[in-house]
């Protein structure tokens, strides 16, 4: 396999082929650095097998995997938290988890899938791993890396690779997740969650959903002189869970208000217990994207897909509270200068009551 580690601690993007991303390359190249990884699949049919994707600047963007831990992104870890919390105080989210206990073992390692909270467009898990002598002794000890920041000294991210997601046998296609994160239990086990976003195709209600799961494995090694991640085997699988999800798309609103303003169309906003999905269009080509404000004025925060076509706009974000109840948004719409430097082109008001 080629050193794949070795680049990325080096890597040197071009982003100029891509002539259809209106973005401030440098800013792009700057962010790609320090978000989690999106696989998506452009029209132009370039496979990307795993990528960046950063909501704020308006982009679908290019096949770079970025091994930074997945604490480094502040959204997802708050997200985490939230959809965690929730759970433990049986909150809102009671009636969006499937306690699922299904495991898949092969090679002395034991993955089990304990529960999962499930949208229509976010699957949070909570895993554990299991092996039959302590972990640490086992060839999957390199396969868990630690974070190297004090404060999350007990913090370990599961080195996965070749990752394939499907609901109902469709494939996700356009899709970001973090590593795994997890803690010791005992010498043999670890206990851990992962949450993954993904576009919706959801389109009907069902009592439940079939979320399927497959992966392999890599042992590193992590460098704390020179923080570089540097490859030293495959470990080949897959891992493959298969379950059933409860589907709470009933507790998903989707409103197609179709509001023009300054050449700006809202086409669609897709409100779920957890997040907001928003579809722009423009009358022309100007590298669109867009930030989202509750109705008390603080900016949702991006999810980490957002996918621009110049004059189309699809972007997730984040809500500040889980289930949280919006009377209205305002949808702040930017473009893309040649010089990579940003516009606001209007502020549009959506109800959503």
């Amino acid at each position: 396999m080629k050193d794949n580690f070795k680049l990325l601690n080096n890597i040197e993007m071009d982003l100029d082929k891509y002539e259809d991303l209106n973005i401030d390359k440098d800013k792009l190249k700057k962010k790609m650095r320090t978000q989690i990884k999106t696989k998506n699949k452009f029209k132009k049919n370039i496979s990307v097998a795993a990528s960046i994707c950063i909501v704020g600047i308006g982009l679908s963007s290019v096949g770079v995997l970025n091994k930074s831990l997945a604490y480094n992104v502040p959204i997802l870890g708050s997200m985490l938290q939230m959809i965690q919390n929730s759970l433990n105080n049986n909150d809102n989210l009671l009636d969006s988890y499937t306690e699922v206990n299904k495991s898949f073992s092969k090679d002395g390692l034991t993955v089990k899938i304990d529960k999962v909270v499930y949208s229509k467009n976010q699957i949070f898990m909570e895993l554990e791993l299991k092996t039959d002598v302590p972990f640490e002794e086992s060839k999957y000890a390199k396969t868990i890396v630690y974070d190297p920041r004090e404060s999350f000294a007990d913090s370990l991210e599961l080195v996965g690779r070749d990752w394939e997601f499907s609901i109902n046998n469709k494939k996700m296609q356009n899709y970001t997740f973090a590593y795994p994160r997890f803690h010791y239990i005992d010498e043999y086990t670890l206990k851990g969650n992962m949450l993954i976003d993904f576009k919706p195709f959801i389109d009907e209600s069902n009592e439940y959903d079939i979320f399927k799961m497959e992966f392999n494995l890599e042992a590193v090694d992590y460098d704390r002189e020179t923080h570089e991640y540097n490859h030293i085997e495959d470990i080949n699988g897959p891992w493959s869970l298969e379950f059933p999800v409860k589907s709470n798309i009933s507790k998903t609103k989707t409103i197609r208000p179709k509001v023009t303003q300054d050449g700006i169309t809202v086409q669609k906003v897709v409100l779920t217990q957890t997040s907001l999905n928003l579809n722009l269009s423009s009358k022309e080509n100007i590298g669109l994207y867009a930030e989202v404000k509750d109705d008390q004025g603080n900016i949702l925060s991006g999810a980490g897909l957002g996918m621009s076509s110049g004059d189309t706009y699809d972007g997730d974000y984040y809500l500040n509270n889980i289930g949280q109840d919006m009377k209205y948004i305002t949808v702040l719409a930017y473009k893309e200068n040649l010089n990579g430097s940003s516009e606001l082109v209007t502020e549009i008001k959506i109800n959503l009551k």
